[in-house]
Parts: C-alpha cells; sequence; structure tokens
C-alpha cells in the first residue's frame, strides 16, 4: 500500500486553514484585548510610539505578523492541495521553503521577550524588506497605488531614536526559520531546522537537492515517499508553533481554542495515517 495522498495533504491543510481564521480574528479583537495578557502588555507599553500615519508601532508591527501568517498559510494550503492532485514533484519545495518563512516572519513578532525587542524586531525586519536592492522598489495597494514607503521609513527612524534601539540589523530568513523550530518546539514532529536546507534546495534547483527527485529516465521527476512525509511533518511542526504564540499572546476564547483543537487533533491523526500507510510499504516509487 503506497502513502496516502488524501491524508498526507489533511495532515497540514486543517490547520493551515484554521490559523488563516485565527490570526486575522485575533488581531480585530486585539483592541479589547484580556486584561494582563501578552498583547495588552504590549500596546499600553509606553514604549507603543505612534508610526506612520499615528499608527502606534505594536499595532503595526502585529498587523504584519498577521500578513506574514496569512502568507505562510497560503503556502502551506497550496502545498496541501498539490499533494492530493499528484501534479507536482519539485516546485512542492518551493511551497515548503514559503510556509515556513512567512510563519517564522510571525514568530519572531510575536515571540519576542518583552515590547522593545518585538519592536526593535519589527522595524529591523521591515526596513530590510524595504531597503533589500534585489527586491521591488515599490509597494503597491490592491488598486494599484503606490505606498509611501519613505514616509514609513521616517517614522521607524524616528521611534528607532526616540526609543535609543541603536543599530538594527535583521534576521536572514533561515535564522528565523532555525528559531522557529528550534529544539524543544517540537519534538513530537521529528523535524529538526536543518531540514530547512534539504526540502528548499529544490527550489533553487541546487543539484545536491534536486538529486533527489530524479527518476530512473532523463529527464524525469518523482516525489520520494520520505520527502513528502518530512514535507508534511516539517509544515504541521511549523504551523503549530505559530497558532500556540497567537493562542497564547492574544489571548482566545474557549470557541477559538476548541476549533483549533479539533482541527490539529485532524491533521495530527492523518500525518499518523500517511506515515503508517507508507511504513509498510517503503521503497522508492513515485507518490
Amino acid at each position: 500500500m503506497a502513502i496516502d495522498r488524501g491524508a498526507l495533504a489533511e495532515s497540514v491543510l486543517p490547520i493551515a486553514e484554521e490559523l488563516g481564521r485565527l490570526a486575522p480574528q485575533l488581531v480585530a479583537e486585539s483592541d479589547s484585548p484580556p486584561a494582563g495578557s501578552w498583547i495588552d502588555q504590549q500596546l499600553s507599553s509606553g514604549l507603543n510610539l505612534p508610526s506612520d500615519g499615528g499608527f502606534p508601532i505594536v499595532r503595526e508591527a502585529l498587523v504584519a505578523a498577521m500578513y506574514a501568517t496569512l502568507s505562510g498559510v497560503d503556502h502551506a494550503k497550496a502545498w496541501s492541495n498539490l499533494i492530493r492532485s499528484g501534479t507536482a514533484t519539485v516546485s512542492l519545495a518551493t511551497m515548503t521553503r514559503g510556509a515556513p518563512e512567512g510563519l517564522a516572519k510571525a514568530y519572531a513578532i510575536l515571540g519576542a521577550p518583552d515590547t522593545r525587542t518585538l519592536i526593535s524586531r519589527h522595524i529591523a525586519i521591515t526596513e530590510a524588506d524595504l531597503k533589500h536592492p534585489l527586491r521591488h522598489s515599490k509597494f503597491s495597494d490592491r488598486t494599484g497605488k503606490v505606498l509611501d514607503n519613505a514616509r514609513l521609513r521616517d517614522a521607524h527612524v524616528q521611534i528607532a531614536a526616540k526609543l535609543d534601539l541603536g543599530r538594527l540589523e535583521a534576521p536572514t530568513a533561515q535564522t528565523m526559520v532555525q528559531d522557529l523550530l528550534r529544539p524543544g518546539t517540537h519534538d513530537e514532529s521529528g523535524v529538526t531546522p536543518e531540514i530547512y536546507s534539504q526540502l528548499s534546495g529544490p527550489a533553487h534547483a541546487a543539484m545536491s537537492a534536486l538529486g533527489m527527485y530524479v527518476g530512473s529516465d532523463t529527464g524525469r521527476f518523482i516525489l520520494p515517499e520520505q520527502i513528502a512525509e518530512d514535507q508534511a511533518a516539517y509544515l504541521f511542526a511549523a504551523t503549530c508553533v505559530v497558532s500556540d504564540e497567537w493562542r497564547h499572546n492574544l489571548g482566545v476564547s474557549k470557541a477559538l481554542h476548541r476549533d483549533w483543537m479539533v482541527a490539529r487533533r485532524e491533521a495530527e491523526a492523518n500525518l499518523v495515517q500517511s506515515n503508517s500507510a507508507a511504513s509498510s510499504h517503503r521503497s522508492d516509487e513515485q507518490l
């Protein structure tokens, strides 16, 4: 019996969809946070200075974390749909890389130990995004209007100076992913941060990684079962860790907590099912 494609897809999709609903709702509800909660402390801190347009810098960071989460979730959902369809092999690596990179950026903000660190990380990451010479120089909203990045950057410079944040340097994407999946955050999954390079390498056509996908006949790619399982476990772990941060830091109703736990149990059961099916018939066959 070969690996169960449906079960593998459903080992990620339920929690990705639930996190995609959870994060925006928690941000919307953070205007009235639970007293004494992590987000209440951040928003009420004297360090929470106004940023561009008078928007508080902590709320700006929270919204940025939400969109980073949604980006990661979108990649995870795409991975699930492609796994189920059976139409992709190497391109799954791009989804496997994009999902944890988005989630890790959110985790960098949500996992900050204090307000000063949260603000420092948000400003550093945003500045790296805006000024990197190899990235787009123009950012626009959904209407096509070009946004005034200079004004945002000026606001950040002023906040950094007022808070004496010193020289800020954004962590690399790989560093953030390794922090997200550091030992102790995902012991049940068997995933290690080093898998990041192994699984994302094909997205760059790195021959050392691409060789895992080369079939017996020239010019044909396959997707080995073990690679698919590693990708699923990787995405499962990253999604769960970031969900934990959202729920713990912003507070969550019993109903939202129940919905998340239902989705997690469903995903975990499918992960176990797909791994069991594959282990009973381990081979080098394509999915």
